[in-house]
């Protein structure tokens, strides 16, 4: 079952709505200042760095358990698994040029960071990144993909552009905020607010601003590694005839933790002529040529569209 649809009565929960492992690109549940920013974000609110530190940790032992779990199950592939050698082939090339000042914005937190990557057996089309570079991908989004690796490459690129703009550390601050509003308001009201008026007054909106931030540099990010920008549209056109097919296109935008998958394509077709530009200022045109004309179609296949509808 598509993750938006098997989530969506799980609303609210405090610490574990940040790290929750579940919460992947393109399940329906919930900074940086644009990409190319030269001194990264302003007016955003981040912990400080023994939180920051936490945080990696917490990512880390989010990313063991789930893979530990799947293990048990016999979902888990081994690293030297054709799926597992793909992902890490297409993601670390990602990784370098996110590390390289590339994404701009702040790279201290980028340092040091030990990317891995898993894949797991599950029907669910979707992928996520825990805190630290730790990144999961279900096989039903690798079939959804199928051959083509521009469209794995922007999935990978979005989660890339997560941890390159500290979204976990933002979340976890704006919780901080909404705790602290909770309890001036019950005393000054002696009116406690609800869980879900003050998700959806606060903490849902600055969700769908951060996926909308993570799409924008997820899609620089691919196309200065090589891979096609116009794949990043394809990616949600697969996404919108899923959520028909469930029905989960009937969930109010504002109850979502992700923009609907419309708004998602215009902003992206409105960034695309900007990423071609890195795509051709980083030489990937040129490279094209090259393997286009040393491996033919089979090279060409790699780029089609997976025919998954």
């Amino acid at each position: 079952m598509f993750s938006s649809l098997r989530r969506g009565k799980k609303l609210y929960k405090p610490l574990q709505s940040l790290l929750d492992p579940s919460r992947g690109f393109f399940s329906n549940r919930g900074g940086y200042q644009h990409f190319g920013a030269p001194k990264g974000p302003k007016k955003r609110w981040f912990p400080s760095q023994g939180t920051v530190i936490c945080i990696g940790v917490a990512g880390g032992a989010t990313f063991e358990k789930t893979t530990r779990d799947a293990n048990k199950q016999g979902a888990l592939y081994p690293q030297h698994a054709r799926e597992c050698e793909r992902v890490r082939g297409i993601g670390l090339k990602i990784a370098n040029v996110a590390a390289n000042g590339k994404g701009g914005g702040f790279l201290d937190h980028m340092k040091g960071i030990k990317w891995e990557y898993a894949v797991i057996r599950s029907e669910e089309p979707d992928a996520f990144v825990a805190p630290g570079g730790k990144v999961v991908v279900y096989t039903g989004l690798l079939d959804m993909v199928g051959g083509n690796d521009d469209q794995l490459a922007a999935v990978l690129a979005h989660e890339a552009g997560h941890t390159l703009a500290r979204h976990v550390g933002e979340k976890l601050t704006l919780r901080s905020f909404s705790i602290l509003a909770f309890f001036l308001i019950y005393a000054a009201t002696g009116f406690p607010i609800p869980d879900g008026l003050l998700a959806g007054a606060i903490e849902l909106p600055n969700s769908r601003k951060l996926e909308s931030e993570a799409d924008a540099i997820g899609l620089k990010l691919a196309a200065q590694a090589c891979y096609n920008p116009d794949s990043a549209v394809q990616v949600f056109e697969k996404f919108n005839q899923i959520e028909k097919k469930f029905g989960a296109d009937r969930i109010p935008g504002f109850l979502r933790t992700h923009p609907m998958n419309d708004a998602r394509i215009a902003a992206i077709q409105k960034n695309l002529p900007a990423a071609h530009e890195l795509y051709e200022a980083s030489g990937c045109r040129q490279k094209e040529s090259v393997f286009r004309a040393a491996f033919g179609q089979q090279w060409s296949s790699r780029r089609d569209d997976s025919g998954f509808f």
